[in-house]
Parts: structure tokens; sequence; C-alpha cells
């Protein structure tokens, strides 16, 4: 009899441990997230950020492209449709700067030169040569911005990507030219090229501000742009429906503005044998700019409206037991509902 008590004895504690593993497989197989979790169907963001940017000059990433510090704003509204997935909408505020800069510009034209045989003098064809020391321009370019991206959340992470309506409120200009030299490169009639300009003049340096492009001048069509936008950052959750967001953005103009400018005058033309100034913005020196910026941000995140997947954790939580299932998945549900019903008084699904 004692043997048989203690046979019936060890099956009894064999039987418990596999009722604890049971039990603990289930719990993690079940696993429920936090209720607060589960993110609210509509969502407002505030965010403040800066980086590095400037404007493309002609497309290019380097010279005569500069970069400088772009702070930016913006508030937007995320529409969840599903725990990770989402749709942003908003408004968000920059200002890009940019500039040019370039050296010994010259700009040509063609006119007569009186040119003596020895005896007497007759007019020849010359080319003419302006040059024009240092030419530097800057650029101001406050921008607004309408995103239309896509977002990804899990847990702590979010993503987001798509595209960027950019809608430059103006372009303005500061110019500093120096001093420049007018020459005679080749008289055209005699098929004689000097080996060195031959100055006959000079001018003085000038400096100055202009509009390079306005809505009003040149329509909005001519200042939209199509911009890449992606957006990574990291969540601290502050409450049941709030949370802090550090994040690395990037955007990228897709199209360079044309500003309306026309492209084939030189940076100093000539109309009537008149030397005039174009700027560098109005002439062949620049056919178009775009802009890029990356940086960091911090944003504030506010929900509101119900919980995006809440009806799968009801559903868990009410599930009937039947003699079917094992005693892990018993516990197990007893425990997800009474999780629930904690959860319901304390308000997290509110």
């Amino acid at each position: 009899m004692k043997r048989i008590f203690i046979h019936k004895k060890g099956i009894c504690i064999l039987l418990l441990l596999l009722l604890c593993a049971s039990v603990s497989f289930a719990q993690n197989r079940n696993k429920i997230r936090r209720p607060f979790r589960y993110p609210r169907k509509h969502n407002i963001s505030l965010g403040f950020g800066g980086g590095v940017g400037g404007m493309l000059i002609n497309g290019s990433f380097a010279s005569p492209t500069t970069y400088g510090l772009v702070p930016t704003i913006d508030v937007s509204y995320i529409r969840l449709f599903t725990e990770n997935v989402g749709l942003e909408i908003g408004l968000s505020m920059q200002n890009i700067k940019g500039s040019f800069s370039a050296k010994d510009l010259s700009s040509s034209f063609v006119s007569s030169i009186a040119v003596s045989d020895g005896t007497s003098y007759h007019n020849e064809a010359a080319e003419f040569a302006y040059i024009t020391k240092d030419v530097k321009e800057t650029y101001d370019m406050p921008l607004i911005e309408i995103p239309i991206r896509m977002t990804y959340t899990k847990d702590h992470w979010n993503m987001a990507g798509g595209i960027k309506l950019g809608i430059p409120t103006s372009v303005t200009a500061h110019y500093d030219y120096s001093d420049g030299v007018i020459g005679i490169t080749k008289i055209i009639g005699t098929g004689t090229e000097l080996e060195e300009l031959l100055p006959i003049g000079s001018y003085d340096a000038m400096s100055g501000d202009y509009d390079v492009c306005s809505r009003g001048k040149y329509g909005i069509g001519k200042m939209l742009y199509f911009t890449l936008s992606i957006e990574g950052g990291y969540k601290i959750y502050l409450g049941q429906s709030s949370d802090m967001q550090i994040s690395l953005y990037a955007n990228y103009a897709l199209n360079k503005i044309h500003a309306g400018c026309e492209r084939e005058v030189d940076f100093i033309s000539f109309p009537d044998g008149v030397p005039t100034f174009s700027n560098c913005m109005n002439s062949n020196q620049i056919m178009g700019f775009n802009y890029l910026t990356c940086g960091v941000k911090l944003s504030y995140n506010l929900g509101f409206g119900e919980r995006v997947g809440v009806h799968r954790f009801k559903m868990q939580s009410n599930r009937r037991n039947s003699f079917s299932r094992s005693i892990g998945d018993f516990f197990s549900n007893w425990k997800t509902r009474r999780h629930y019903r904690k959860a319901t008084r304390r308000g997290w699904f509110r």
C-alpha cells in the first residue's frame, strides 16, 4: 500500500508540473499587449526640428550648391486604418537658403572696331568680353509643404513615407558683383585671336536685391515641388493617449523650378549695344533649382476617438471555454478575462 501511495504522490507531482508548464505556455502564446498600446484611430501631431539643407542649384549636390541650417515646424493629422497602418496629411513650414558664386564670369558680344593698316583706318568686326571678377548671389526661399504619407507603427517604432507638395511663397535674392574689365579677345574680320585680353575699359562693382519669382508673377503651377519624404523615429508613451517621438527625416524635391526666367540670356547682354546685367537666376547661369533637407524632429502626438484593434482583444477575452481545450487554455482565458475587466475599470479603453 505504501508503494502505491508513493506512486500516486509522484504522479500527482508530475501532473502538477505539467499543468504549470501548460499554463505558462498558453500565457506566452496568448500574451496580451498593454491596452494603451492600442493606438487611437485619430491622432494630431505637433513637431519642431531642424537640420541641414539647401537649394540645389541646377540640381547639383556639389558646388555651386551650399548648405545651411534649416528649422522646421509642422502639424499633421494621422488616420489609422489598422493598429499599424495609417495615412498622414498636414502642413509644415521651413525656410531654405541657397547661394551661387562664380569667378571671372565672362559675357561676350560682337561689334565693330576701327583698325589701321598704316595709312588709313577701316572698321572690322571684333569680339568684346565683359569679365566680372567675382559674382555672388544668396537666396531665401520660405516654403510651405503639404505631406501625404503612409505611416507604419510597430510598438515603439514609427515610419512614414510618401510625397510632399512644396509651395514656395517667394524666392528673393541679394547680389554682390565685383568690378570688371572690358576687353577685346578676337578680331573677326582679320581672323586674329589675341593671346591675352586687350583691356579697353572697366565697370564698377554693384550690389542689391531682386525678386527671383513669386506666385503673382509666375503662377503657382511653376512654383510647385513634388518632394519625396521619408521619416523614422522612436516613440515614448506618456499615457493612455499621448506620446513623444524623436525621429530622423529627409526630403528631396524631385523636380526643379525654372521660375519663368529667360534661359538664353547671358549674365550680361547687350541689347542695342547697351550692356545689361540680368542676374544669375534670370540668365543661363542657373537653369533651375530644387532642394534637399534632412535633420532631427521632436514631436508630440495626441490621440482621440476609439482604439484600433481593441475589438480583437475583447473577442479574445470573451471566448467560451470547451472541454476540448487544455487546462492551460482554461486558466489563460480566465486570466485574460480578468485582465480585460481590470483594464475596463481603469478606463484604458475609453
